[in-house]
């Protein structure tokens, strides 16, 4: 290896069943500030030297080093707009469909409902060593019961302790069938390059007030929603090994360099480190 190379950040990535795991390292040096944006996953975020923060759900909530936060899926999120890190930084991330929680929830609670997190910010080191003992079975390949129990283990005390299944988490918005019906579309249709009116009219509203009420419901419009989850679908194609340039027109992208530049921006390495990693 090149000595004089300059170092880079790296993600690793690790795709399950309904579950995605990433762990980050940032070098020394300057980084983009990743924009607001949503997951359709929970996302389940743990830093091991590094104080963070996010602005979610109205408000500004601090991360401290060995804690966890929980960001619910569809809720628009902000990291701190950190430009430049003066040490090595570590962070594990971990993203929960929420089909496999609301089966967890209702396994281990007896009721059929997406759990709701009051806390966004949870400190607690039984939980926490549970979580970093489910990321070390999937990082060392360790056996597949292995991996069950302990997966069960975080999910349980996390479901037990913190949520609150009385009041699960739903939009209340006045719009809100019509908007999931649109996200849902999006979703299904990755690939098609659909306009603003086109969705208008699937939901019987004018293109200005659809475009309104989804930055409201959703956090953001409906053009980055599209980006998003198509960035995030592309996480799962690069962990099956399909070509950048695939991927970029399987996803509707109007080409390679339109998708990297995005992906890019939201995950903070290229497509090309992403699948080598």
């Amino acid at each position: 290896m090149n000595a004089n190379l300059p170092q880079q950040n790296t993600v690793k990535a690790w795709q399950l069943d309904n579950l995605l795991l990433e762990r980050y390292e940032y070098v020394p040096g300057s980084i983009e500030p990743i924009p607001k944006h949503s997951h359709e996953d929970y996302q389940i975020g743990f830093s091991s030297n590094s104080i963070g923060q996010y602005f979610y759900r109205g408000a500004c909530h601090d991360v401290p080093i060995q804690s966890l936060s929980i960001l619910h899926s569809g809720e628009p999120h902000k990291s701190r707009e950190v430009t430049w890190f003066d040490t090595p930084c570590s962070f594990r991330m971990l993203y929960i469909k929420p089909k496999l929680f609301h089966e967890a929830t209702e396994k281990i609670a007896g009721c059929s409902v997406l759990p709701f997190f009051k806390q966004p910010i949870i400190v607690d080191d039984d939980l926490t060593a549970k979580f970093l003992q489910f990321y070390w079975a999937i990082e060392q390949k360790t056996s597949q019961l292995e991996q069950d129990t302990l997966q069960l283990s975080f999910f349980c005390t996390l479901i037990q302790r913190y949520a609150d299944i009385q009041n699960s988490f739903h939009s209340s918005g006045k719009h809100q069938h019509q908007i999931k019906q649109i996200c849902e579309y999006l979703k299904e249709h990755l690939e098609e390059n659909v306009s603003l009116e086109f969705l208008a009219q699937m939901v019987n509203l004018s293109p200005y007030y659809l475009n309104r009420v989804f930055r409201q419901e959703v956090g953001v419009p409906p053009h980055k929603y599209q980006i998003q989850v198509r960035i995030d679908r592309a996480r799962a194609l690069l962990q099956q090994g399909l070509p950048v340039k695939q991927i970029a027109e399987q996803l509707g992208f109007a080409d390679a360099s339109h998708f990297t530049r995005h992906f890019k921006q939201l995950v903070q390495v290229t497509p090309k480190q992403y699948l080598s990693q």
